[in-house]
Formats: structure tokens, C-alpha cells, sequence
């Protein structure tokens, strides 16, 4: 009788792991748009996403493409500690998005920490949208630089 009872339970466990499984694959992705504009030595970094939420900072910075990568690793991080299963992570940013592209040089050491994250991560998706797909984040870049009172923000690459 212990016996049964006990591969009883052994099916069990096998049976909520294959529907675990099932439903990682199943489960949709999490988006989340991330956006970055400079102005006068500052970056307004932003993200918005629907599971997420929003976030924005302002941040010492006056080179875009690093500003753009800051605001994707800011939404890493802040992914890995709230979100689990398939994340796409949209920019538009061909520096940022470009990854088979990424060159050596003074932005090595974010692109390194983007990559390790999407290695980390396989579920993780990297990709390239139009401008006018990333507005709800491009929104918030705006609305950080004018909560700090610094004039209009200049497009980003």
C-alpha cells in the first residue's frame, strides 16, 4: 500500500512539472518598451509596460546610444526581479538593437552587462520598432525632463 502511495505521488509531482513546463511555454511575453533622449549632460531614461508598469529617471549622461542602453538595463533589471517567462524588450535603437553589430569601444562595458543579461535569460527577446511604436515610452522621457524643468528633449538615435 506505502508503495502506491508513493508512486502515487511520484506521478503527481511529474504531472505539475510537464503542466509547469506547458505553461512557460504557452505563456505569452511580457513587453516592455524602453526609450532614452539627452539634454544639457542629462538622459531621461524611461521604460512603460503593461505587466511592468512604468518607470523613468534622470541620470548624468550626454551620449544617447549609452543613454539608450542605461534605459534597457534598467527594465532588465528590473524584469529579472518581478517578472518570470518570455520577455521582449523593445527599443528603437538600431545602436541598441543591433547586437551582431555591437563595435568595441567606450560602451563595452553596457553592452557586456545587456548581453549577459540576454544570455542569462534564453526567454529574453531583444528587438528593433518603429519610433512611433515606442511613443508610450518616449512619453515618459518627456515627462522626466520637463518634471526636472529642463527644456524640450532632443530626439534620440
Amino acid at each position: 500500500m506505502a508503495v502506491g502511495v508513493l508512486e502515487a505521488r511520484r506521478e503527481v509531482i511529474r504531472l505539475r512539472r510537464r503542466q509547469r513546463r506547458l505553461a512557460q511555454r504557452l505563456a505569452k511575453p511580457a513587453y516592455v518598451n524602453t526609450d532614452a533622449s539627452c539634454r544639457e549632460g542629462l538622459a531621461g531614461l524611461a521604460y512603460q509596460s503593461g505587466v511592468l508598469g512604468n518607470r523613468m529617471e534622470l541620470v548624468v549622461c550626454g551620449d544617447v546610444t549609452r543613454a539608450e542602453h542605461l534605459a534597457l538595463l534598467m527594465a532588465m533589471n528590473d524584469a529579472m526581479q518581478v517578472l518570470s517567462g518570455p520577455v521582449v524588450f523593445r527599443v528603437d535603437s538600431t545602436a541598441v538593437a543591433d547586437i551582431a553589430h555591437w563595435r568595441s569601444g567606450e560602451l563595452d562595458d553596457v553592452r557586456r552587462e545587456v548581453r549577459v543579461l540576454l544570455a542569462h535569460h534564453p526567454d529574453w527577446d531583444l528587438v528593433l520598432i518603429e519610433r512611433k511604436s515606442n511613443m508610450p515610452a518616449h512619453v515618459l522621457v518627456n515627462r522626466v525632463f520637463k518634471q526636472a524643468g529642463v527644456g524640450p528633449v532632443e530626439g534620440g538615435v
